[in-house]
């Protein structure tokens, strides 16, 4: 059916031309420098009219380029603001006059902000476009009219109400204050890169959009997308607390398989669109396990948050089709700001702040740890000599964790320079962060820098280009994994002050001081696009873009600490060259009929390619510590692996739209891609999209309380192809040593070829309903079902083939849900306004079929190569945790206990004997429900922003590092929790008996843990001064800010009085809390 539909519109289109015939005279002027004689001859010819004038006062010989096709009225329209003449026509005479002119000036201010507008269309009330406002607020613009001193101005904003101004009079300066339109109907939304925006009342797909405003760039966030938490409905950004590393973001839930036992499955990521250019993350991918080592950095931490206009974030299929085989986790399309014409405009911003941890684990404390160790050995067969020589010292008393933390810097420098003059605009930007974590050699510095330039090179002719280059520095000495939570009865010190040999444990000060972990990176974004006007109402437009990125990853374990010393210092360096182009073909055409049918078509070809090249060496041995180069190593290893893949794609879509009120739109996208087999490596998918603006029809229209109500729906299919490079193909190990030191290839085993192999496919759906009531509470409602079809993960084969396993489309799953996002203005008095938006999204996820119903896949529980507690089986959720049901402490043994499955009670070597087959769920790793609010009040020159995040029924599973009930303590630090052991029979605890050698059920409830809670995130009190006192202190705008991040959290699940609680141990690096003081100078 959905092949059917290009052929439909374009029957209705031909017929409304038809219909258009019948009812109007359409005019077409085809005319190449001609003379207004001939363009007037031209049209008398054609509309049966007669031109008027008075010879000596109009140019008749001067030349234009003229083409217009329309109704009477609208060539001559094209040809007053061609020639600069005026037209009044009295039945078939037509009089001509020329037009005065005057150069007009004046500022435009937000009345409620007192702030400048910058990008507000100054038109005449005719519509010609005389000027667009600067970064700070002014235009200058030329007038014509027949009589200037009754020529009105009109000014135009997105989000703002448009004004009318009065007669000019003799006045040459007009300084306009606008209103914000409180239902931003007319707010221009970005629904793709091939297209210029649509009007938000006119938008059919699911779409979120964030401005500048709402994005809140100036916090102390080294991204934008951990900025996005809470601001949009149904967007969930996993949170991370280390500088600089990627970020999880799913929308609308998981859209693929959680990946168990090692198994190979697609990204869950959406896909990242900066400019029109799209972004890949980084990841492992098809390359050797040697390279599981690298760090990774977060690909769009090189983007300025400062340097960004607008997010667009898209859901369903008629938003996402057109981005075909891999927008099925959705699209987020960052558009960044560019110039506006007029004088040159200079911004300066400089913010400083501070940051300490919070929420940080409390641990033993070393009379503490020593009573407990001593405990454990003791239950463990030692003697009270032996328990006591091995307990060590009952008196030191050392904070790890206090000496390997500080309180963090933070610094932030941006400036700006936009201007231009009229067919050219210009902006460039830069930006310097340094941002330390509270953990001591961990900080991230970052340098951007951003030169966008557009320009009218003719009438027919725009050429626009961006380049954005980024420099990173990533210091990542994970002191947490480097045993930050030694046992405190150590001291770090020997009486000499040197550091202290821990019997192969290594001394996290001496890690700090010797060992090293860098990351330099180095990442450039760049595209240029050029837009000829082939007619008035056809366009050509190309646009070729490049994404390249460098990372070079040195770590160094120092011979001088329990980190290297058994290796005599070992060197690892890993360099990772990406380097991505994209380029793309299209036309697009637009045509409105009788002023009631809109058509628009846009027709493309796209071609992109990605190639990574990562190099790995590594060295041990080194003769001299300090000189840490892999030449210095006596042994030396080198790895090298390849990924490409290229595909090419052919797109289309269409809108229309009746007297914009029933409005239609259909997409679809042919992808072929290198990444699967040749009769497979072709995805077509398609969508189709309906919308209803109900309350333009005129039962009710005017209506007081409804001022705004749409329908809509859409229904199609997107793909999902990012799985590495080579997964259909078969992956091989190259190497001397795998065949008596000839080069060999040996099979990867968990990399069988499977030509069969193909695409993900989700099929989406969406209703939708948009709403506003009495002008002043907007609702966006919708549901969706998205079903996932050919889901990838890895099915066991046998050995004999040379592979453990092999990639193949398994699985079924859909996600269902409802997005709701909620906006008021609780208060709108003139010096008093509160605006309010709150977001939620509900989903569920559930795996329809896997492996032919055949086979249930478990994790180990103890698996670090996948999500540990994870299954895949039918009926069930992908992202659910399984385990085993925890019956608490036997108040007699001491021991843990369990509930098999047929409900009775067993210890733990029982429920060890009992199958995987037989785990229950305990709780989901995504939650329930999760959302935001935003609440933005303002009084005078005071502004004040509260960001509020919640999140219903999330789990995670808490690792037993620290709740081990005696296992490890002989080399870690534990929870004071460990104090409310059991300790004699009769004792009611909720911690086992401690034992040295203890056994664990890692996946019991006891260590489920219920993230249910409420966060204020971020604080921000602003104040801006007066125009009238900036401009005293020649400026054109002044502004202070004091921000507060992560400031209060209150979780469901609360800490027992003393003790450690999931407050405490969430985050293994624990999260910071950032005071930051900023100004923004406008010069």
């Amino acid at each position: 059916m959905i092949t059917r539909v290009p052929g439909l519109l374009v029957a209705l289109w031909i017929s409304f031309g038809i219909w258009n015939q019948a009812g109007a005279q359409q005019l077409t002027l085809r005319l190449q420098q001609a003379s207004l004689t001939t363009i007037f001859s031209e049209i008398e010819k054609q509309a049966g009219v007669q031109f008027h004038y008075d010879a000596q006062d109009i140019p008749l010989k001067r030349r234009f380029d003229f083409n217009s096709t329309g109704p009477f009225p609208v060539i001559l329209r094209d040809l007053s603001s061609l020639s600069n003449l005026a037209f009044l026509q009295k039945g078939n005479r037509i009089l001509v006059r020329t037009q005065a002119q005057r150069r007009v000036s004046g500022r435009v201010m937000d009345r409620s902000e007192k702030i400048p507008l910058p990008g507000v269309s100054v038109r005449s009330s005719t519509g010609r476009v005389l000027a667009v406002t600067n970064a700070e607020g002014y235009y200058t613009g030329t007038i014509s009219a027949v009589d200037l001193n009754q020529a009105r101005l009109e000014f135009r904003m997105v989000g703002m109400k448009p004004i009318l101004s009065q007669p000019l009079g003799s006045s040459s300066t007009l300084d306009i204050e606008m209103e914000p339109e409180s239902r931003q109907m007319n707010e221009l939304v970005i629904t793709n890169a091939y297209t210029n925006g649509t009007p938000k009342e006119e938008v059919i797909g699911s779409i979120s959009q964030i401005n500048a405003k709402e994005l809140q760039p100036y916090r102390p966030i080294e991204s934008f997308d951990k900025m996005l938490e809470g601001l949009a409905a149904g967007v969930y950004v996993e949170p991370t607390t280390q500088l600089g590393t990627p970020v999880k973001i799913n929308i609308r839930g998981q859209g693929t398989l959680t990946p168990v036992g090692g198994t190979r499955t697609t990204s869950t990521q959406p896909l990242f669109v900066i400019d029109g250019i799209p972004i890949m993350e980084q990841e492992r991918g098809d390359a050797a396990q040697i390279f599981s080592g690298e760090t990774l950095i977060n690909p769009i931490a090189g983007i300025n948050p400062q340097d960004i206009a607008s997010i667009s974030i898209l859901k369903d299929a008629s938003a996402t089709t057109i981005y075909g085989a891999n927008a099925a986790n959705g699209v987020i399309i960052i558009t960044t700001k560019a110039g506006s014409a007029g004088r040159t405009a200079a911004h300066v911003s400089v913010s400083r702040g501070v940051s300490t941890f919070i929420n940080r684990m409390k641990l033993l404390s070393g009379p503490e740890y020593f009573t407990l160790k001593r405990e454990a050995l003791l239950n463990s067969g030692f003697t009270e000599s032996q328990a006591a020589a091995q307990a060590g010292s009952s008196t030191i008393d050392t904070d790890w964790l206090g000496l390997t933390t500080r309180n963090a810097s933070y610094t932030a420098i941006n400036a700006d320079v936009s201007g231009g003059k009229e067919g050219t605009t210009y902006r460039f930007s830069t930006g310097y962060r340094y941002q330390q974590a509270s953990a001591l050699k961990n900080d991230l510095q970052q340098i951007n820098l951003s030169l966008k330039v557009n320009s009218i090179l003719n009438r027919k002719l725009k050429l626009g280009v961006t380049l954005s280059p980024t420099i990173i520095k990533k210091s990542g000495l994970d002191n947490f994994k480097n045993n930050a939570y030694l046992p405190p009865n150590l001291s770090p010190y020997d009486a000499e002050g040197n550091f202290t040999t821990l019997l192969g444990v290594p001394n996290p000060l001496a890690v700090l001081a010797q060992n090293e972990a860098v990351t330099d990176a180095l990442a450039f974004n760049g595209n240029a696009n050029l837009h000829y006007a082939v007619a008035p109402n056809f366009t050509i437009s190309g646009t070729i873009g490049t994404n390249f990125s460098q990372s070079k990853d040195v770590s160094y374990d120092s011979a001088k600490n329990a980190t290297g010393s058994t290796k005599g210092g070992q060197l690892q360096i890993f360099d990772r060259q990406t380097l991505g182009w994209l380029g793309y073909l299209q036309g697009t055409y637009t045509q409105t009929f009788q002023q009631k049918h809109s058509v628009q078509v846009i027709a493309g070809l796209e071609a992109q390619d990605q190639r990574t090249v990562l190099l790995a060496g590594s060295g041990t041995n080194f003769t001299y510590d300090r000189i840490r180069e892999i030449s210095q190593a006596t042994r030396q290893s080198a790895s090298s692996s390849r990924q490409e893949n290229a595909t090419v794609s052919y797109y289309t879509q269409a809108t229309y739209d009746f007297k914009k009120k029933y409005l239609f739109t259909s997409s679809i996208r042919a992808d072929q891609s290198s990444m699967f087999g040749s009769d497979f490596n072709l995805a077509l998918n398609s969508a189709v999209g309906l919308s209803w603006i109900i309350s333009k029809e005129p039962f009710l229209q005017n209506h007081p309380a409804f001022t705004f109500l749409k329908l809509r729906t859409s229904y199609g299919s997107t793909g999902n192809s990012r799985i590495g490079s080579y997964a259909a193909r078969g992956l091989y190990n190259f190497s001397y040593g795998n065949y008596n030191g000839y080069v060999a290839a040996v099979p990867e085993t968990s990399s069988a070829p499977n030509p069969n192999l193909s695409w993900e496919k989700n099929l989406k759906l969406n209703l939708g309903l948009d709403l506003t009531l009495f002008d002043r509470l907007s609702i966006t409602a919708e549901y969706y079902q998205n079903t996932i079809h050919d889901l990838i993960s890895n099915v066991e084969v046998p050995l004999e083939t040379g592979y453990g396993s092999i990639s193949y489309n398994t699985a079924n799953m859909r996600n269902q849900g409802f997005d709701i996002t909620l906006q008021t203005h609780f208060i709108q008095s003139k010096h008093f306004k509160w605006r309010s938006t709150l977001t939620t999204g509900f989903n569920r996820n559930r795996i329809l079929q896997y492996n032919q119903g055949f086979t249930s896949v478990y994790s180990d529980p103890a698996s670090t190569a996948s999500e540990a507690n994870a299954a895949i089986r039918e009926g069930y959720s992908t992202t659910a945790i399984w385990g085993i049901r925890w019956a608490g402490v036997n108040p007699e043994t001491g021991n843990e206990q369990f509930y098999a499955p047929d409900g009775s009670v067993v210890d733990r070597t029982t429920i060890r004997t009992y199958p995987r087959s037989s785990y229950v769920v305990l709780g989901d790793r995504l939650p329930k429900a999760q959302g935001g609010w935003v609440n933005e009040l303002s009084y005078k020159q005071f502004s004040l922003t509260l960001n509020i995040l919640y999140n219903l029924g999330e789990n995670r599973m808490e690792p037993t590092q620290f709740m081990g009930d005696g296992r490890n303590i002989q080399h870690s630090n534990m929870s004071v929790n460990l104090l409310d052991r059991w300790q004699k029979p009769g004792d009611v605890a909720p911690v086992s008996k401690l034992l040295i050698e203890k056994g664990l059920v890692t996946n019991s409830s006891r260590y489920l843990q219920d993230l249910t809670h409420l966060k204020l995130s971020n604080v921000t009190l602003h104040y801006s001064l007066t125009s009238a006192l900036s401009r005293r202190l020649r400026m054109q705008g002044v502004s202070a800010f004091l921000n507060v991040t992560n400031v209060a959290y209150c979780y469901k699940d609360k800490s027992p009085t003393g003790r450690n609680g999931v407050r405490e141990t969430r985050f293994a690096f624990p999260e910071a809390r950032t005071l930051s003081v900023g100004l923004n100078l406008s010069l």
